[in-house]
């Protein structure tokens, strides 16, 4: 079970209200130090790329990485059109230590206990982390978190990255978003998958630099 990820009809996202502040991220990121080597990671990479949660990031597969050039492609994504994900130094290092702990052998998905399939538990582990975020908010005397989920994520990298200066077309190709209401889009579209790749590269390394509290050089 996976909480807050539904199946969605291609090209069309289930409006929410909930972005999260970068501070809130923020929490949620030191937070998830305390899910361990299974959970933390996942948390982390959903956070830092800003990709789907289930199709794009859970459902990760090594054959997809390609470190060398920093980046890894989602072949079929949720609106069925090839996606490259650009990984920031900080993405990186995710992927490197899940790689050192992998204790199942030959297996392609990065995120598996069974070697078969995804994880599966999500709803669990992000109650421990909401467990954690707010007991930790306890004893500073703050409210609860307000309600999250991981799909929210997109929403504050968008935003922030937006308030930073990046173009919102950079932001669009980050999040593999596919307009299809005018001929201009449909054209563009077709070159989505690597246009501006040094650009949303550029991005992702200043989102990530964001969240971890780095001093980001910017170069709009």
């Amino acid at each position: 079970e996976i909480i807050g990820l539904r199946l969605e009809r291609p090209n069309r996202e289930q409006p929410r209200q909930r972005t999260p502040t970068l501070s809130e991220v923020q929490e949620i990121w030191t937070g998830s130090f305390n899910l361990g080597p299974l959970w933390g990671p996942l948390v982390r990479l959903c956070i830092l790329t800003g990709q789907r949660s289930r199709t794009d990031v859970l459902a990760l597969r090594w054959s997809w990485v390609d470190p060398d050039r920093m980046r890894y492609e989602v072949p079929d994504p949720k609106n069925r059109s090839a996606h490259i994900v650009s990984l920031s130094r900080q993405a990186l290092h995710e992927l490197e230590g899940l790689r050192k702990t992998a204790t199942i052998p030959n297996c392609d998905f990065v995120f598996s206990t069974t070697g078969t399939s995804p994880y599966s538990g999500v709803t669990k582990a992000k109650s421990r982390l909401d467990a954690v975020i707010n007991g930790e908010r306890k004893l500073r005397g703050l409210d609860d978190m307000e309600h999250w989920v991981l799909h929210d994520f997109r929403r504050s990298q968008a935003t922030s990255l937006v308030e930073a200066g990046f173009d919102e077309g950079v932001v669009d190709r980050i999040q593999n978003h596919k307009a299809t209401s005018s001929r201009p889009f449909i054209v563009s579209a077709v070159y989505n998958k690597a246009h501006r790749l040094d650009a949303r590269s550029k991005a992702l390394q200043a989102w990530a630099d964001m969240v971890t509290g780095q001093r980001a050089m910017l170069f709009l």
